[in-house]
């Protein structure tokens, strides 16, 4: 996804700018009443660093993955966070970490459907016993690449389920949709949180 990464790269300052003001606070309620006192959390596709941050001041201990050394840049420039700087894909084949929480949000319809069933497919391996997952997807884009050079893949709330059942130590605990919270309208927002079972 070379064009994705050269659109962040190319516009990596605009875009921190514009998403830093986003008030998630609704997604970050439903995903941080699963994760423990000092729970250790991974943001995968961290952007702005926005999520990494207010996680940071609640105390808990955030690792944080960007593919745009743009974004890994100002990350460090502004507030002195390390990201890791890699594709998620990338991430997927050498993670050995177990997270309480892995934060995916407005990152994974980046990727192609087959490269997204791979990261559900080893989604149990990435979490502790209890441990969740939240992830965002886009619903009502044209599947392929939009008009400023970056994939997109779309979903439905059914393909979503389908995807995620096909791991069946994960179960589903929370599965709506959102309006987009910068005022795009031609699409919504497929939000889940799914968890690792415990007794598996």
């Amino acid at each position: 996804m070379n064009s994705t990464k050269n659109y962040y790269n190319r516009n990596a300052r605009e875009y921190a700018d514009m998403s830093f003001e986003v008030d998630v606070t609704e997604h970050y309620n439903n995903f941080l009443k699963y994760i423990p006192e000092n729970g250790k959390i991974i943001d995968i596709g961290c952007g702005s660093c926005r999520d990494v941050l207010a996680f940071m001041r609640k105390g808990y201990c955030v690792d944080a993955l960007d593919q745009s050394e743009e974004f890994c840049r100002l990350a460090l420039e502004r507030y002195k966070i390390e990201v890791i700087n890699e594709s998620i894909e990338e991430w997927v084949k050498k993670n050995t970490h177990k997270y309480n929480g892995i934060w995916a949000c407005a990152s994974m319809h980046h990727l192609k459907k087959e490269d997204f069933v791979r990261f559900v497919e080893c989604l149990d391996s990435n979490l502790v016993e209890q441990g969740v997952c939240y992830i965002s997807l886009k619903n009502g884009i044209k599947t392929g690449e939009d008009k400023n050079g970056r994939y997109q893949q779309n979903y439905s709330k059914d393909n979503m389920i389908q995807i995620l059942l096909m791991n069946e130590k994960l179960q589903i605990r929370m599965l709506n949709e959102s309006d987009d919270k910068m005022g795009r309208n031609d699409f919504t927002w497929i939000n889940v949180i799914v968890q690792k079972r415990g007794d598996m």
